[in-house]
């Protein structure tokens, strides 16, 4: 067991997916060198999805912009909003932060969903939570690849053996889309 699943813990996926997943964290390493690695990883994760999220949020806040610009110099308060604005904070030292609050949480059950978790915890604008949605939601099987492989392989027979790629292509792409829309369809 430990042979088939040491190599496991090198891929950035698993490294990643075995922190966000809080019945595990850095409890689910066999080698510390490794749980560091996928802090690091974890870190630059973080990083990337923050800089994501303010870039909406700021197309967001500049609509809005000028209403509360009017607002806020009404009240008392202003000079406080004014020096939060001006506050610098670099999203190296938020990731850090971040990660740390995260890991600092006792670990759930054994038998908790990580995706239930995630719901029930995520806060307005949580990175983690969007880490966690996105990289435990990875198919944890090759059903559908090996679905798709297996239409090309009748599509593609000896006696339509000079199809161009791209060709092959379309009709796979039709042939998966139009199969589940008829099923969509009948349920």
């Amino acid at each position: 067991m430990q042979v088939r699943l040491a190599s496991y813990e090198s891929r950035t996926v698993t490294r990643i997916s075995t922190l966000l997943d809080a019945r595990f964290k850095k409890d689910g390493f066999r080698q510390e060198s490794n749980a560091e690695e996928a802090l690091k990883l974890l870190d630059s994760e973080i990083v990337i999805e923050s800089i994501h999220m303010k870039r909406h949020s700021n197309d967001e806040v500049n609509e809005n912009d000028t209403n509360s610009k009017e607002e806020s110099s009404n009240t008392l308060l202003y000079f406080l909003a004014q020096r939060r604005q001006r506050k610098n904070r670099t999203t190296n030292v938020d990731a850090i932060i971040t990660r740390r609050q995260y890991l600092e949480l006792e670990h759930c059950d054994g038998d908790t969903n990580p995706l239930l978790y995630w719901k029930a915890n995520a806060k307005p604008k949580d990175v983690l939570a969007q880490l966690a949605r996105k990289d435990l939601c990875i198919p944890s099987s090759s059903v559908e690849s090996e679905r798709v492989f297996s239409t090309a392989g009748l599509i593609v027979n000896d006696r339509r053996s000079s199809l161009k790629p791209e060709t092959v292509d379309m009709l796979v792409f039709l042939h998966k889309n139009l199969c589940s829309t008829k099923i969509s369809k009948l349920e």
